[in-house]
């Protein structure tokens, strides 16, 4: 499997999953209901529950991806100099200031996209979106577990909030390492771009 559809299926589970979930989370635990309608195939139906997931799992994407930027998560500056400075301690000094580390930081992302030479990171991204996506959805499912939304299902409520919280604990931790060595990786690529400003296939 190469990279790019690596990176689709990653984008599909990251759009279907939390779609899929929100809905069953309206359905079982604040009364939605609905049926297949009466004759339809359930091929057809399953197709459009797809796009159904699909839809909801954007929209939720995409107000996640919003808060999440409005916050600083997203390429945060002082993230980005930690994992400069830890590469700095490693492989040597690199010359980039406090104030050039974010416009340097960009230069360089577009500059590997635009060689081909981002190798792991779109994967590695993905993957962060896939986690930042299911964290809130975990704390509804924790809410509506403590509210007794789904004792009906015969399951123990708050064992499974709990569980769900240590996941989300795991995942929140997961979700750090991987960001940070996103940057770390960028980095790596800025040394290696400019270790080699003889080779044309890497100049601007």
């Amino acid at each position: 499997m190469n990279a790019s559809s690596k990176v689709t299926l990653y984008d599909m589970l990251a759009m279907v999953i939390p779609g899929f979930l929100l809905l069953l989370l309206f359905y079982a635990g604040f009364g939605w209901q609905f049926e297949i309608p009466v004759g339809m195939n359930e091929l057809v139906a399953g197709i459009l529950m797809f796009i159904a997931c699909y839809t909801v799992g954007l929209i939720y994407h995409k107000a996640v991806e919003y808060l999440y930027n409005k916050a600083g998560f997203r390429n945060n500056k002082a993230n980005i100099q930690k994992a400069l400075e830890k590469f700095q301690i490693n492989e040597g000094k690199s010359g980039i200031d406090k104030k050039s580390v974010l416009p340097v930081y960009y230069q360089t992302y577009y500059r590997l996209m635009k060689h081909n030479m981002l190798n792991s990171i779109p994967v590695l991204e993905a993957q962060v979106a896939y986690i930042r996506n299911m964290l809130p959805l975990m704390a509804l499912y924790i809410i509506a577990l403590c509210s007794c939304r789904f004792d009906f299902w015969s399951v123990n409520s708050c064992a499974l909030a709990i569980i769900l919280f240590i996941v989300a604990v795991i995942l929140a931790v997961l979700l750090g390492k991987i960001q940070g060595k996103i940057y770390e990786l960028i980095w790596e690529g800025y040394k290696y771009m400019n270790s080699n400003k003889k080779n044309q296939i890497i100049k601007q």
